[in-house]
């Protein structure tokens, strides 16, 4: 028997079901703070990239033009939306207007 054999049957042996259960409970707890953990040093990373490039005077001016060039993008697309909008309502307010000229003037 090698040695992983005799820790099952010297540890394990006196575990009953109830046993098992907590153990994979305390396993599953184990695990989930781990991935909290893991979560937690990605977001302070991501957070310390993000300070270091704005501190940095190099990587600033790149940072700004790129996101006014979102920005600027977002604003036209934004604008090609209203103005197609705007020709919508312009078209239903000239059928409405139509309709309204064919009841004639003894219309209620």
């Amino acid at each position: 028997m090698d040695a992983w054999g005799k820790w099952r049957v010297v540890c394990l042996a006196a575990l009953s079901v109830d046993d098992i259960d907590d153990i994979y409970l305390f396993g599953t707890m184990i695990t989930g703070f781990l991935l909290f953990g893991l979560g937690i040093a990605l977001v302070y990373r991501g957070i310390k990239k993000t300070v270091t490039a704005v501190q940095s005077p190099k990587r600033l001016p790149v940072m700004i033009e790129a996101v006014g060039r979102a920005v600027s993008t977002q604003t036209v697309t934004m604008n090609h939306y209203m103005d197609n909008i705007m020709e919508k309502l312009t078209a239903l307010q000239r059928k409405m207007d139509c309709f309204g000229d064919q009841d004639g003037p003894g219309a209620v």
